[in-house]
Order: structure tokens, then C-alpha cells, then sequence
């Protein structure tokens, strides 16, 4: 389900893998993160197809899976003074439209034989949820008991299966960027461009003057990111795109799907009001955390989709309302809903696991599908 973003051309393979083995427990337990990050791509790769249509390049010449393989850092730019730097779709346009670069030439077909799933595989992924939830559905109709590690399974599920649908014509695991030549320097890139400020001052690469503070590590605590530097944890300029895009939602629309999502990840669990647990304390301890879930989600989406609006989807999600998440003392009101929210996530994954030492009789009874077959 994971479509991380091309790794450093240095990266070992240990990099890579602890790096998708920290996305992968960050999907397990907070499955709606990887989720927004996704639906920030799918956002940002909308906003670059619409751009490139304005300067009158066509589905082949352009398309959606050429949007998120720049955004994945699938483009690397090599000017005349600096080694290859990767680049993002905001900055291809930026630099075609301004005559520095021609568009890349690279077709879908090319880019998909980099990726190490089509859409059939990714079908088949879909095609495995739907199993699942086939299954528990027919289950409550036979009046079978369903455990609470279904149900979290389900919800687990259905969130990764919107994730994958976000990351539907994104290449998976390219590891190979597309290398793009300019005889300019990054200097005349600036000067062509009309950008008066100096080029070795950014945070990503020169040409951040382009897509600033586009990720939300980078923003998140200044201090911090020069302490990574210090010790060299990461080089500037950066030889990856990361991962942690800040999501900017371009409309009403974008910001329903993500919501219809989430809310059905919290409403999933809260079908296991009327669980049978082997003591009280934990049933009341399950419906507490699913309220305390559903509450949170509810209120901070609610805010988010509104102060959205009201900025005309200008800003990205860490900018909106001020950039409060960012400030002290108001960032308390983005972290201690935060840190409650994943308090109750971890309960409930205690209690997952936690009730499978006592479990009914009938959880361990097959669905009988030929009940479902009509017959004489």
C-alpha cells in the first residue's frame, strides 16, 4: 500500500528499509496520517495537471502520473554549477514556462515500467479489502460473533484502500530518477526567473524561491532541522524529495473525500459499541476511546475544511489559520487534541489485542456461504 518517494541515489538498503518500516507502524497506528499525506500528492498532482494544461500541453505530454512521479522526485535538475538536484512538479512548470527547461520527454508507458506495481496489482489489493469486509458483513448477517480485531482490521483497511486510491497513477518503488540538463547555472535561473534574493539561502534546494516550505518537517521546528544538519543526518541541498508533504487542498470536493474517509475509519469502530468483552471496565473503556476518536476527528476536520474555505485554499495545511500549529502557546490546541486522540488509538489497539485471550464460542464458526445461495 506504501508509495514512498524515489530514495537518494546513495541510500543503502537498510535506508530504505527502515525508512518504509517507519511508515509502515505509522500506518498501523495512526492510518489517517499516511492518508492525508496521499491526499496532499493526489491535491498537488491535480493543481500541476490544470497548470500544464494552461500552457497548452496535452494527457500524453502531461498527466497525472507524470505530476506525482516530479512530486516523488522522479526528476532530478543538473545545471551547469551544481551536481543533480531533484525538482518537483510546481518547479518543472515553473522552469518550462520560463524557457529554461524543455518539457521532459518521458511517456506513462516509461514510467510505469519503473514501477514496480500496475494497476491490476493494486487492483488485487483492493480486491483483497473487499474480501474482508464481505466476510464480516456476512458474519453479522448469520449473527456470528466479530471480533474487535476484525472490526479494527476493517476500518485499518478501508483507510489504507483510500490511501491506495489517492495513489492510484503513482508509480511505486522507482528507485532511478530522470536526470534533466540546463546549460544555465542556478544563479541565471534566478535572475531569468525575476527572483532578486540569494539562491544559497534555502532550506531544500536553490530553487526553493519556486515551492517554499513545502514539507512539514522542515517548518515544524527550525532549530531542530539545523541540528540535523550539524551532526549531517541530511545534506543541503536535500538528495530526495521527502515524504511528509504539507497537504494544500484545492477544494470543497478534496476536502469531502478526505473526511468521508476518516470519519468511516472512527464510525467502523464505533459499530463495536455492543461488543460482548469479558468485563465491564473494558467495554466502557472501548466506547470511550471510539467517542474520544470520533469527537476529535470530527471537530479538528470540521475547523480545517472551514478555515479552508474561509482562506480560499490558498494556504497548506500547516499555514491555515494563522499557522497556529506552529507558534507557542497555540500550538496546544493542535497537540493536546493530537496527543489525545493517540492515547485512544493505542488503547484501542490494546484492547484489541488484549480480548483475544477470551473470545465467543461462535468467532471461531465459518461464514456458511451456501445460506447466501438461493436453492430449492
Amino acid at each position: 500500500m506504501l508509495h514512498l518517494n524515489v530514495p537518494s541515489q546513495k541510500d543503502t538498503f537498510w535506508n530504505i528499509f527502515w525508512r518504509k518500516a517507519r511508515w509502515l507502524l505509522l500506518g498501523v497506528l495512526a492510518p489517517e496520517v499516511p492518508m492525508l499525506f496521499a491526499c496532499g500528492q493526489w491535491a498537488s498532482a491535480k493543481r500541476s495537471i490544470k497548470a500544464m494544461r494552461n500552457l497548452g500541453f496535452d494527457e500524453e505530454e502531461w498527466s497525472a502520473e507524470h505530476a506525482y512521479y516530479a512530486d516523488s522526485g522522479g526528476f532530478e535538475l543538473r545545471t551547469a554549477d551544481r551536481e543533480a538536484i531533484p525538482i518537483t512538479a510546481k518547479q518543472v512548470h515553473y522552469l518550462v514556462e520560463n524557457n529554461i527547461i524543455p518539457l521532459p520527454r518521458v511517456t506513462k508507458k516509461e514510467i510505469w515500467d519503473k514501477s514496480n506495481a500496475d494497476k491490476v496489482a493494486k487492483f488485487l489489493a483492493c480486491f483483497q479489502t473487499a474480501w474482508l469486509t464481505t466476510q464480516t458483513i456476512a458474519r453479522a448477517i448469520q449473527h456470528l460473533a466479530i471480533t474487535p480485531l476484525e472490526l479494527s482490521s476493517i476500518a485499518l483497511a478501508l483507510t489504507s484502500l483510500t490511501t491506495l486510491w489517492y495513489w492510484l497513477q503513482k508509480p511505486l518503488d522507482v528507485e532511478t530518477p530522470t536526470v534533466i540538463y540546463t546549460e544555465k547555472s542556478i544563479k541565471e535561473i534566478a535572475c531569468t526567473c525575476s527572483h532578486g534574493g540569494n539562491v544559497d539561502q534555502y532550506t531544500n534546494t536553490p530553487l526553493d524561491f519556486i515551492e517554499p516550505e513545502a514539507y512539514i518537517a522542515r517548518k515544524w521546528n527550525p532549530f531542530l532541522f539545523k541540528w540535523i544538519l550539524s551532526r549531517r543526518l541530511q545534506t543541503k541541498p536535500i538528495e530526495r524529495i521527502p515524504n511528509d508533504r504539507d497537504p494544500q487542498l484545492s477544494n470543497v470536493y478534496q476536502h469531502l473525500s478526505l473526511a468521508v474517509a476518516t470519519a468511516s475509519f472512527a464510525s467502523i469502530h464505533l459499530a463495536g459499541w455492543n461488543f460482548s468483552f469479558e468485563t465491564l471496565w473494558e467495554t466502557w473503556l472501548w466506547r470511550g476511546n471510539c467517542l474520544v476518536m470520533w469527537g476529535l476527528l470530527a471537530t479538528y476536520g470540521t475547523t480545517e475544511v472551514v478555515a479552508c474555505c474561509h482562506e480560499k485554499f490558498t494556504n497548506l495545511g500547516m499555514d491555515t489559520m494563522g499557522g497556529y500549529k506552529m507558534r507557542w502557546p497555540a500550538c496546544l490546541w493542535f497537540i493536546i487534541p493530537a496527543s489525545l486522540y493517540a492515547m485512544a488509538r493505542l488503547a484501542l489497539l490494546f484492547e484489541v489485542f488484549y480480548s483475544m485471550r477470551s473470545l465467543p464460542s461462535d468467532a471461531f464458526i465459518e461464514v456458511k456461504w451456501s445460506a447466501f445461495i438461493p436453492h430449492i
